[in-house]
């Protein structure tokens, strides 16, 4: 099953989207823009909530524990989180990324 999502956010805000497709049906989701400078790295805990990741702009690294692979992601890729708690992501440029939740 693949997810999709082809929503447009603006500004800094969280904000309701509604396009996630989740066996066959949309539901909201609550998306968070995150602004990293090149070289930055921060660590996504499974309390954020995040489902997938999507970069508006820019190029990150990421990884996941354990390590089962490194990933180079760039602009317009989404990464669907999984049960490889925390994921490390640096920024390897100046970059926007998405973190894409269903609200409680």
């Amino acid at each position: 099953m693949k997810n999709s999502f082809d929503g447009r956010l603006p500004g800094f805000l969280s904000s309701l989207v509604s396009h996630w497709e989740s066996a066959g049906s949309a539901v909201a989701i609550a998306a968070r823009t995150i602004h990293l400078k090149r070289d930055a790295v921060i660590r996504l805990e499974e309390k954020s909530g995040a489902k997938a990741i999507e970069i508006k702009s820019g190029t990150v690294w990421l990884t996941s524990t354990p390590a089962n692979g490194d990933v180079l992601l760039h602009t317009g890729a989404c990464f669907e989180t999984a049960a490889s708690w925390p994921y490390v992501i640096q920024a390897m440029e100046p970059t926007e990324i998405l973190l894409l939740t269903q609200p409680d």
